[in-house]
């Protein structure tokens, strides 16, 4: 694991944000390991990533060896992943890992208090609300709705208390009766349990358990801005990625899929929580494009006012 000091790319990174900021396309500019065809080496360096962008474009706009331009493509086919029942059920006892929802389907991360209060909350990714503000207006389901057959009322377990702009993260203030529990849903004879939080190491193996690929491992492989709106990128959100812990065979591991939005990337060995999971690779991205994008959770709980306890 390598902790980077990101003065040492102080000058590249603006670099990259000048030529590469709002170009379409753009996914990430990050530090992270450079990749020789399609596979990661030891070595670091600045990166920008590409999705659907035209090489010998991006090429012209910067043409510095030092810093590796990645181009990822789609391919037309969508992948799909049917989630397993004991995710997507209904919960007695609510948890990390579980499904929740309210515009769209997602995955419980965090159980513990609003600092603000003291009351019980929970942490997830804001954009599972739409364009609902918060508000007791604008609940959340255990489970999520749609496919995971969620019902207002019947299983609405908190409500949107708070959200920051421009950070896809939410505090949703409990009012369910349901028990809870901080033992993360996990495979047949685990019961881990994240007890702290910690900033990310480039080179860190994390686990996490979400709604449809439920428990998965990944290698942290850049840390820096990456951009969910490839066509028209704004400002994007500070965080990290992951990559599959096996990147030659990657087109049979997903690391992440859509309804894992929420979910805690965390340390095995430790019980660390390390990062809020809120984005990845397209449903058709090329197999070599797997990717997971997480926030820096330790920053994300003290913006937000959430209190792991």
């Amino acid at each position: 694991m390598v902790e980077v000091n990101f003065s040492e790319y102080k000058e590249l990174i603006n670099k990259a944000f000048v030529a590469y900021l709002r170009r379409p396309g753009l996914l990430g500019i990050d530090v992270g390991f450079h990749f020789v065809d399609q596979l990661p080496t030891e070595n670091i360096g600045v990166r920008v990533h590409f999705l659907n962008a035209s090489e010998t474009d991006m090429t012209r706009l910067l043409p510095d060896e030092a810093i590796q331009l990645l181009f990822f493509k789609t391919e037309g086919i969508e992948k799909r992943i049917v989630p397993k029942l004991r995710w997507r059920k209904r919960h007695p006892l609510l948890r990390p890992g579980i499904s929740i929802g309210c515009a769209s389907t997602g995955t419980l991360g965090l159980i513990g208090v609003d600092r603000r209060g003291g009351r019980p909350a929970i942490l997830t990714c804001r954009h599972l609300f739409g364009r609902y503000r918060p508000g007791r207006e604008t609940y959340l389901m255990q489970p999520g709705p749609g496919e995971d057959k969620g019902i207002w009322r019947r299983d609405t377990i908190g409500f949107l208390k708070h959200s920051i702009r421009g950070l896809d993260a939410a505090l949703v203030q409990l009012t369910s009766k349901r028990r809870r529990t901080k033992e993360v849903l996990f495979d047949e004879g685990g019961k881990p349990v994240i007890t702290s939080l910690r900033p990310v190491k480039l080179g860190d193996i994390l686990a996490k358990s979400g709604r449809t690929t439920a428990v998965t491992r990944g290698r942290v492989d850049g840390i820096g801005r990456y951009f969910t709106g490839a066509r028209n990128p704004g400002i994007g959100m500070d965080g990290f990625r992951l990559i599959s812990l096996d990147p030659a065979a990657s087109a049979d591991d997903e690391i992440s899929f859509s309804g894992d939005s929420g979910a805690v990337w965390f340390d095995e060995s430790t019980g660390e929580g390390v990062g809020l999971n809120f984005a990845g690779d397209p449903k058709n991205a090329m197999h070599y494009a797997e990717f997971a994008l997480a926030l820096h959770l330790e920053l994300t709980c003290h913006r937000l006012g959430f209190v792991l306890k």
